[in-house]
């Protein structure tokens, strides 16, 4: 394997993030949509955001393939949000990064690769498992550079991090 992983200690982050409950298919649909709705409450509500838009996975169901997650925006300072618009905070803790290199529908494949590497050094990540469905304390694909910012897709960057958990 090929992969080598940055592990990176980071501190807690406030965003901002719209949540929904999907299939893995409507991601790519889903998506932009929604962090044109986050950006656009940003405005509306005098903000700006304070670092490049990401998806935050809160729930894997492998059994179908739906998720629960979050498409949101870093914040300078937390805000509350609203009803549909939610104030959060990324968790604080040990994340093991990659950067992924191309065009999104090969995510999931980076992905994989970085959960084997977890898997095959003994990483542990903080996650709760049960029957199938995976709940995560902190993984997250943060967009560096994508279709706003570069037409030719071979040329995107995101940034997948996991967070491990804390040694006891």
């Amino acid at each position: 394997m090929s992969l080598t992983p940055n592990l990176d200690r980071r501190g807690a982050r406030p965003y901002v993030a719209v949540r929904t409950h999907l299939s893995r298919a409507e991601l790519a649909d889903v998506v932009p949509r929604l962090l044109r709705e986050v950006y656009a409450w940003l405005e509306s509500h005098g903000a700006e955001a304070a670092g490049e838009p990401f998806v935050r996975y809160l729930v894997v169901d492998y059994n179908n393939g739906m998720l629960d997650i979050e498409a949101g925006v870093p914040v300078a300072e937390a805000v509350s949000g609203d009803e549909r618009v939610q104030g959060r905070v990324i968790p604080a803790g040990s994340y093991a990064t990659v950067i992924h290199r191309g065009p999104y529908t090969s995510l999931a494949d980076t992905t994989a690769e970085l959960l084997a590497w977890g898997k095959a050094t003994g990483v542990p990540w903080q996650v709760r498992e049960q029957s199938g469905v995976t709940t995560w304390g902190g993984r997250i694909e943060h967009y560096r550079t994508g279709p706003a910012d570069e037409p030719d897709p071979q040329n995107w960057r995101t940034e997948i991090a996991i967070l491990l958990a804390e040694s006891r």
